[in-house]
């Protein structure tokens, strides 16, 4: 399961760094793959509910934000929360968010970004994963 996650995450990453864009059918299918996965290690339904929270949670945000923070972001953690517990998932965002800040402080403080400018999420999300996966 980590290989596909590892692997469809990844791939999502390079597109969101070239193209800002998120396509959506990798995602659906990356998710229905974990969601699979999860089925046959035998995962209660509450459960996997619970893990799909943070996801929905973010993509509710980017809605109610205009996207400030991108629905496509939300939908990946969404389908990952498929193949994951709520608690990987929130390691995943908290280790993401806390990357992207750093970054951001750098590149707000070389002036190389300014306080509007947008960086693309899924590498920081990638990043988090594998940090998850490896403790």
């Amino acid at each position: 399961m980590n290989l596909i996650a590892g692997m469809s995450l990844g791939g999502l990453a390079v597109v969101d760094l070239k193209r800002k864009k998120i396509p959506v059918v990798p995602v659906v299918a990356m998710g229905v793959i974990l969601l699979l996965f999860r089925f046959l290690e035998g995962v209660r339904i509450p459960e996997l509910v619970v893990g799909l929270l943070p996801g929905a949670g973010m993509v509710l945000f980017a809605h109610l934000s205009r996207e400030a923070v991108g629905i496509g972001d939300g939908l990946v953690l969404f389908f990952l929360g498929m193949g994951y517990c709520a608690d990987k998932i929130l390691v995943m965002l908290f280790a993401a968010l806390l990357l992207a800040a750093v970054v951001s402080v750098v590149l707000l403080s070389l002036k190389k970004a300014g306080r509007k400018s947008e960086i693309p999420f899924l590498p920081f999300l990638f990043l988090g994963w594998l940090i998850c996966v490896l403790i």
